[in-house]
């Protein structure tokens, strides 16, 4: 699975404050997100939890942005708990938690909580985030998955994931599997034009596919490569 990238974004969130408790997490948000955004996650973490019991409505997002201090500080599993505290706190509907979730259970190895976890994000972007499209199906197409998988991977491109030539080249990989050669070929082709042909892997994936065309080739799953990386 690859870094993490849109989840571990400090959002400087806005809030309407009706009350000075609320006026002063917010503040306390907005000076933990500025250290935050300088890289001095220590700092902000403490900033966070001194906030967290005047935080009112502010909690799940104060909760979030400790899991990803937790995270960029490589403590995965203080991260995950917090995560799943801001998670709870918005009974269950917190996209951006989810897919950070995702994000840090895929590093710890629980790929079938990070498959759960990436799952419920799209369904809360109404199919709208690439990122958690393309992450479900990388999850999807190693367990096998491939129809649930080529599905994801056209979700993740056609809203422009930040791993579009991987996604390109991920759909040709289910599209070749499906013996759709034609199709895979021009998926390929997308993906090793958006790479100018930079991707080992796309370029292995393209001249394979095109052998397979002309007959002179029989590949087998393990001869297809899969992508996880940004472009």
């Amino acid at each position: 699975m690859r870094s993490f990238i849109a989840a571990a974004t400090i959002v400087l969130w806005s809030f309407a404050s009706s009350n000075a408790q609320d006026l002063t997490a917010k503040e306390a948000l907005a000076h933990g997100n500025r250290i935050a955004g300088q890289g001095q996650y220590e700092t902000a973490l403490s900033i966070y939890k001194v906030a967290l019991s005047t935080s009112g409505d502010l909690l799940p997002v104060i909760e979030y942005n400790i899991g990803v201090c937790d995270y960029h500080l490589g403590r995965l599993n203080e991260a995950v708990p917090a995560y799943k505290a801001a998670i709870a706190l918005r009974g269950g509907r917190y996209q951006r938690a989810q897919y950070a979730l995702g994000v840090a259970l895929s590093d710890l190895g629980d790929v079938q909580g990070a498959k759960v976890a990436f799952a419920h994000a799209l369904r809360l972007s109404h199919n709208r985030d690439g990122e958690a499209a393309f992450d479900l199906g990388l999850i999807l197409a190693r367990n096998g998955e491939y129809e649930a998988a080529t599905s994801c991977f056209r979700q993740a491109i056609a809203r422009r994931t930040q791993s579009l030539s991987a996604a390109h080249n991920n759909l040709g990989v289910m599209l070749a599997l499906a013996g759709r050669w034609e199709q895979a070929a021009q998926e390929f082709d997308n993906a090793s034009r958006i790479s100018r042909g930079s991707s080992v892997e796309v370029e292995h994936n393209l001249h394979l596919c095109r052998d397979c065309v002309a007959g002179t080739v029989k590949a087998d799953r393990d001869s297809w490569r899969l992508i996880n990386s940004l472009d």
